[in-house]
């Protein structure tokens, strides 16, 4: 194998279907569930009655927004104890 071939997950959408394979977004959708099912198996081993779902909110068909992507920076500052718009946006939600 040549050090040169890209793997399956850094192919374009196009590429995946000429070689009939799962588009990339198919693709992390199912190793997504996979992970739902065993990280719940290992909570059930533990006795823990907290549960993952990998699906998204309006999937579920929950009426919810997302939370939004605080950072590395906005962490910073809120820990410092500094209330930033994204951090209060989160707690509310």
């Amino acid at each position: 194998m040549a050090l040169t071939n890209k793997s399956q997950m850094e192919l374009s959408n196009i590429q995946l279907k000429d070689l009939e394979l799962p588009r990339a977004q198919d693709e992390l959708k199912e190793l997504r569930k996979e992970w739902t099912t065993i990280a719940n198996r290992q909570l059930q081993n533990v006795w823990s009655e907290a549960c993952i779902d990998h699906r998204s909110h309006a999937d579920r068909r929950l009426d919810l927004l997302p939370i939004e992507k605080l950072r590395w920076e906005g962490s910073a500052i809120e820990r410092k104890g500094i209330k930033i718009a994204i951090g209060d946006y989160n707690r509310i939600g």
